[in-house]
């Protein structure tokens, strides 16, 4: 009887010190755990901050898109004025010039 104690107790001591190493083995793994969310956290902040300056770029690339457009459209009716501008001025010219010729006959 008291071998089969003896044996009893030293698996007992074998099971108490294995549920200790478990034990700190969990306690640990739920530290790493807890560590892991929290750089999580962290982590997807950054996502959602980053999402929204680029939100925010993309917002403002494409109002400046549309100002462009509109200067280059600005541009355009200038240059179409200017053409219409400078083709009525040889009109009034060569009407100035057979005026003046009129005028000298």
């Amino acid at each position: 009887l008291e071998t089969e104690l003896e044996e009893a107790i030293a698996k007992d001591s074998d099971k108490n010190a294995q549920l200790e190493k478990e034990q700190q083995r969990a306690k640990e793994a739920e530290e790493l755990a807890e560590t892991s969310r929290s750089e999580l956290e962290i982590a997807q902040k950054s996502i959602a901050q980053l999402e929204t300056e680029l939100e925010e770029a993309i917002a403002k690339d494409s109002d400046k898109n549309a100002q462009l457009e509109k200067e280059q459209q600005r541009a355009k009716e200038a240059e179409e004025l200017a053409e219409t501008s400078r083709s009525e001025l040889e009109i009034a010219q060569k009407s100035i010039a057979q005026l003046e010729t009129e005028l000298e006959e």
